[in-house]
């Protein structure tokens, strides 16, 4: 995040070594956010899953376009956006 505002020669090595002794730093490395787990869930078929590759033409390939985009070919193949 600093990089976001300044710069200088050894910026990351310092703001470790700045960071080692700063005690609310020390207290959260202690403790790192533990993130939820999301089983995968897949349809319940006894066949195998096969998909044929699509392609969609896109003028604009930013993220909420090409999620609009696949969208629809994961609906088709019933499986979760």
């Amino acid at each position: 995040m600093i990089r976001s505002y300044v710069w200088w020669s050894g910026l990351d090595k310092d703001s470790e070594s700045q960071a080692k002794v700063f005690l609310p730093c020390q207290e959260q490395a202690s403790k790192p956010a533990v993130a939820p787990l999301h089983p995968q869930v897949w349809p319940n078929s006894t066949g195998l899953f096969i998909f044929e590759p699509e392609v969609t033409q896109m003028s604009f390939t930013m993220s909420l376009n090409t999620i609009k985009a696949q969208q629809a070919p994961f609906a088709r193949n019933k499986l979760p956006v």
